[in-house]
């Protein structure tokens, strides 16, 4: 995939179609985008051994004690990559992430659970950085990925976007995936991209990121406490990092969230949403003439 992109990447910020067609097949023959849900329950492995060290904490069952080693090694590799993976491994250390070696599984990477402060790897993917070259460039991407939603969830993002409505619950959900996507090619493909350049790539494939889309909204449509005072647009500054250039545009964002989702999907979005907002609204007024009467 490395090969891919390497190759491409002049051709593919000249050519918008060339991108899609590069990028597309990239997410449908290598299942690359499929393999960090932010809150999807990735399997859990019983814990009796935790490697510690003053920069990084492993967990593992004693049985991927050997794992454990190949794990740490790694991510010491990733720290002296660039200042940009520095800056990310640090934040690992700084936050107390926990790194946890669990079961073999082939369908995901690697999942940051929102609220766990951990990061789930299953035993093989570790093991197979030693195979190719491909497959260790897999992995620190994978590494960069969850540590960025890792970051997002520090900054309060997840929390907020519950005070929003379903819709723009949903936005904010997406945009963290894209987000963490581009963060993840920036920091292994140095010199090649920038936060607004990667996401003028990568924009193009949200519509293939319906999972994140429909869990932020199910997300906000759930939870009733909404806040007045919080605004998407201040959720979406906060997508900004150290060690990255800034987003230029909020607004165009949102914007460019908004009109990429698959046009069935938003249709349905806006509809179920308008319908919430019109139940709110009614459930507001029978507790304010509630209160009245009492």
């Amino acid at each position: 995939m490395k090969d891919i992109f390497d190759k491409a990447s002049i051709k593919i910020r000249k050519s918008k179609l060339l991108k899609i067609f590069v990028l597309s097949g990239i997410l449908l023959s290598h299942n690359k985008f499929n393999n960090d849900l932010i809150a999807e329950e990735a399997p859990l492995a019983s814990i009796e051994t935790t490697i510690k060290n003053p920069e990084i904490n492993i967990s593992c069952d004693e049985k991927d004690k050997d794992t454990a080693k190949i794990l740490k090694n790694l991510i010491y590799d990733i720290e002296d990559d660039n200042e940009t993976s520095q800056f990310i491994i640090k934040s690992l250390e700084k936050n107390n992430t926990v790194l946890e070696i669990v079961n073999e599984n082939s369908s995901y990477n690697g999942a940051y659970g929102i609220g766990k402060n951990k990061i789930e790897i299953p035993r093989n993917i570790i093991n197979n950085t030693t195979k190719s070259k491909e497959n260790l460039t897999k992995f620190k991407r994978m590494i960069i990925h969850e540590s960025t939603h890792m970051l997002q969830d520090k900054k309060g993002i997840f929390t907020d976007a519950k005070q929003l409505s379903p819709l723009d619950c949903s936005i904010i959900y997406t945009i963290a995936e894209i987000d963490a996507i581009c963060k993840s090619y920036i920091v292994t493909s140095e010199n090649s991209w920038n936060t607004n350049s990667a996401f003028d790539c990568f924009s193009c494939m949200i519509s293939c990121l319906d999972s994140y889309t429909k869990q932020g909204f199910y997300i906000g449509k759930i939870n009733n406490l909404k806040n007045s005072n919080i605004k998407i647009e201040d959720i979406v500054k906060k997508f900004n990092n150290e060690g990255f250039d800034d987003y230029n545009d909020t607004n165009k964002l949102i914007s460019t969230v908004k009109d990429k989702i698959n046009s069935n999907l938003m249709k349905k979005l806006i509809s179920e949403n308008e319908e919430y907002i019109k139940k709110a609204q009614e459930q507001k007024i029978i507790a304010l003439t509630n209160f009245e009467k009492e």
